[in-house]
């Protein structure tokens, strides 16, 4: 016998242990891959929807009662990111809780 029992059951949780941490990092970088993937895809549709340069808001005070024509597109970005933004975080937050256990 190679092991004694209490040396083996040591072995296998150090096993175990170094075998989930290495699952957690590889789901960590697919998670920070995929934030900094959105991150540019929102910037691209950001910088699409901007007519050279100019800002969204346009000049006027009147906001939302005048919304210019071309605005539209960043109401949309916008509800895309908060959208996609919960996604991640409930993602998240539910790995994080099931490794807990």
């Amino acid at each position: 016998m190679r092991y004694e029992e209490n040396e083996a059951v040591r072995e296998i949780l150090r096993r175990s242990r170094g075998i989930r941490k290495k699952r957690e990092e590889k789901a960590l970088r697919l998670l920070s891959l995929l934030s900094v993937v959105l991150v540019g895809a929102l910037t691209a549709l950001i910088a699409s929807f901007t007519e050279d340069g100019s800002q969204a808001a346009g000049q006027t005070v009147m906001g939302s009662f005048l919304m210019p024509e071309h605005a539209g597109g960043y109401i949309l970005v916008a509800v895309i990111a908060f959208t996609a933004g919960s996604i991640l975080a409930t993602l998240a937050l539910r790995y994080r809780n099931r490794n807990r256990k």
